[in-house]
């Protein structure tokens, strides 16, 4: 009676004595074949578990967009370390540059939902991911415009003029030692828990480096106001005059 007893072949045991016979049932799924093992299922986000990176995290700019609640970055964020990096800082200053100017700063927290940033040794099919960034009123000071290749006033594909600073300032999960690597999401942008102070000079000087840079954004345009024209000119100083009709 060892075998098939379901119609299937099975593993089990019997244990045979002079009063009775006692048939034990398999336990556990079926087994394979001999010397050969099971395999690995995929990771769900990643082809390699990643582990916590003592550096901060690589963030390059991609594209710029606002919206009501203020300036959104497309950004492309990349470990540090071969192995990867778990991002769970409650506080990470986010600050962006361009040619030396302070374009956006802010302090993001990671905590309650944590970045597992892929490999970078080559395991994986991809070593970046890509995450909006919200900066809202009172941390940024240039529109996208003035930013990269300009679509419109409200869209721009960044330029390599840019660049992005990373200070974790806050306190990181332990706990967190490894896992599988997160996919990009550019559905929610990820919102910043307050605004931060410019990473050269201060408010006052990044907001005039701002109005210049808007300056010379808009010096090729002229709107027509019902025969005067709004023409920025000179060096970041601006007037209205009358333009032939």
């Amino acid at each position: 009676m060892i075998g098939e007893l379901s119609g299937e072949p099975e593993c089990c045991a019997a244990s045979i004595s002079n009063d009775e016979f006692v048939y034990y049932r398999p336990t556990g799924g079926p087994s394979g074949a001999p010397g050969k093992l099971p395999a690995v299922p995929e990771i769900d986000g990643g082809d390699e578990y990643v582990t916590k990176c003592g550096r901060t995290p690589t963030l390059t700019p991609v594209e710029y967009r606002t919206q009501a609640e203020g300036l959104v970055v497309l950004m492309e964020m990349k470990a540090s370390c071969p192995g990867g990096d778990i991002v769970s800082t409650d506080a990470l200053r986010v600050s962006i540059t361009d040619t030396g100017q302070s374009v956006a700063s802010a302090v993001f927290d990671f905590s309650d939902a944590p970045i597992y940033l892929p490999r970078t040794d080559g395991t994986n099919t991809t070593n970046s991911i890509q995450r909006e960034f919200l900066y809202d009123l009172g941390s940024f000071w240039r529109l996208p415009n003035t930013l990269g290749e300009s679509s419109s006033l409200t869209n721009s594909r960044a330029s390599g003029a840019q660049l992005v600073e990373c200070e974790d300032e806050g306190t990181s999960d332990a706990s967190l030692t490894s896992g599988p690597a997160s996919r990009s999401d550019t559905n929610t942008p990820i919102r910043p828990t307050r605004s931060a102070q410019p990473t050269t000079g201060d408010v006052e000087s990044a907001s005039l480096d701002a109005l210049r840079a808007q300056a010379d954004a808009d010096r090729p345009f002229a709107f027509d106001l019902g025969g005067v024209g709004a023409r920025v000119s000179g060096e970041g100083d601006s007037h209205l005059e009358a333009l032939p009709e």
